[in-house]
């Protein structure tokens, strides 16, 4: 077998239909679909059946154990000599199997990312990587390489020799794609769009912002110091890098999802007060990053106004029409 598609599903009746249809018109028999069903109150085994394609196999989890560990359920599974990852509410484009077939038969590479489309209720974008000079370990921690999984295909054989697997954790992509990228040679990237990220409806991306977030975030990123340390193969520059991962993740992104809380009437005061005394205790090495040209300006400035005062960085997020 040389492609393993793991599909993670939970409460996915109303979509997981089109979602396997945009696989399953790919002929190849090369391939397999794995479906893992997240313990949902409906399960969707009648709805996986009824396509009595021999490339699908369904599992259903008695217990829901969320996305990082259904994940792992598929790879324990799969047999594919390369796999890669599907949200149940999610799709691909035409012809996107059959490419990333192609390019597996064609090069030697431990990781595949591809461009993608993200669909919102009134728009769809286009969202590529264009890899640095700095290389694809920089371009991942400093976030110009995203996190996500579903727009990449990685070689099962590096997964099992590290033991590479999900945590079950907020932010569980994060920490594989590192463990992948430390232990990683080689990668190839296509400039083309294979995959549909739908945004426009209800999704976990759409929940308000929790302290819980933030712990787990911060958790996570704390191994991957821990995960760096102890590598003999990390760039010499890796601890720069991830401090200015410590900044988006830990501030930059907190900080855009509890605006879009305040934007929407639903910011939890404690949420606000928790993040507030975090940020005032937390060094991130602002001035370093700023001086190394890693950090913007206007970044290092939203730092200094939010620990006087979130309020006005939230006004002047409205003035500027932040999304």
């Amino acid at each position: 077998m040389l492609l393993s598609i793991v599909v993670t599903a939970y409460e996915s009746k109303e979509t997981i239909n089109k979602c396997l249809d945009s696989i399953l018109s790919c002929k190849d028999d090369r391939f397999e679909v794995l479906v893992i069903d997240d313990c949902s109150s409906e399960p969707i085994k009648d709805e996986v059946c009824s396509y009595k394609d021999s490339r699908v196999r369904y599992f259903y989890n008695e217990k829901n154990i969320g996305p990082g560990p259904s994940r792992n359920v598929g790879l324990y599974n799969a047999t594919g000599d390369f796999v890669t990852f599907v949200d149940d509410d999610d799709s691909y484009l035409e012809g996107a199997v059959s490419t990333i077939i192609s390019e597996i038969d064609r090069f030697n590479f431990d990781i595949l990312v591809f461009d993608y489309q993200v669909k919102y209720e009134d728009v769809t974008e286009e969202k590529a990587w264009c890899p640095s000079e700095e290389g694809i370990l920089r371009d991942f921690l400093s976030d110009k390489l995203v996190s996500t999984v579903w727009n990449k295909v990685y070689k099962l054989s590096v997964l099992s020799e590290n033991n590479i697997i999900f945590p079950s954790c907020h932010s569980e992509d994060s920490l594989f794609n590192f463990r992948f990228l430390l232990a990683s040679r080689n990668y190839r990237n296509i400039r083309k769009s294979l995959y549909l990220f739908d945004k426009s409806g209800d999704s976990i991306t759409k929940s308000v912002y929790s302290s819980r977030s933030f712990v787990q975030v911060s958790g996570v990123i704390d191994e991957m110091y821990c995960l760096a340390g102890g590598c003999s193969a990390q760039p010499s520059d890796i601890r720069e890098y991830l401090d200015l991962r410590k900044f988006l993740f830990l501030f930059k992104d907190p900080v855009l999802r509890l605006y879009r809380d305040w934007k929407d009437k639903r910011l939890d005061p404690e949420v606000l007060n928790f993040f507030e005394k975090k940020i005032k205790k937390m060094s991130f090495n602002e001035g370093l990053l700023l001086k190394s040209g890693m950090l913007s300006f206007r970044d290092w400035m939203s730092v200094k106004v939010f620990r006087l005062s979130p309020r006005a960085v939230f006004l002047i997020m409205r003035a500027m029409a932040v999304r």
